[in-house]
């Protein structure tokens, strides 16, 4: 039960986390038209913990500005089985795996970097660049927040 209570924190905790990366960390209110909106003081007893921050990717790139567009951000569950490799693919805009079960290491094919992840780990993904997936003798179960725009792919496959 804890594990469960667990995974749905860490899994509420990420769709908070992507929607204020969306906006840039800031928060923001309606008051109306020609109205101040003052800061809302905290709840007591209420406590934050920021679990995963990133201006880059695992490669050390910066993601740099959004492109235009109606935000569009999914959490989206991925499982691969063991000893299966990924079809080199690149990512149109930001996103955030977490590693709820299994291992996988990831690739860039722009300079054989390599990182591998196991349970528990976080990981900010490459944007337009070329890279793959890959799991060992056991599979992985990702969950994934992707930080996009209306009409974007998730991924888009590199030959």
């Amino acid at each position: 039960m804890l594990r469960r209570n667990l995974f749905f924190s860490v899994l509420v905790g990420l769709a908070v986390f992507a929607a204020g990366f969306w906006a840039g960390g800031k928060t923001y209110g309606q008051a109306g038209p020609g109205f101040a909106l003052a800061a809302t003081p905290p709840v007591v007893g209420v406590s934050k913990t920021v679990l995963f921050e990133a201006t880059h990717s695992w490669d050390g790139t910066e993601y740099g500005a959004y492109p235009a567009g109606n935000a569009d951000i999914k959490i989206v569950k991925i499982v691969i089985p063991p000893n299966t490799k990924l079809a080199s693919h690149t990512h149109p805009m930001p996103n955030i795996a977490y590693v709820h079960s299994g291992s996988l290491t990831v690739k860039s094919e722009t300079d054989n970097q390599e990182r591998h992840l196991k349970q528990g780990d976080f990981l900010a993904e490459m944007v337009n660049k070329p890279h793959y997936g890959y799991t060992g003798s056991e599979g992985v179960e990702l969950f994934l927040v992707y930080c996009g725009v209306t009409g974007q792919n998730l991924a888009i496959n590199t030959p």
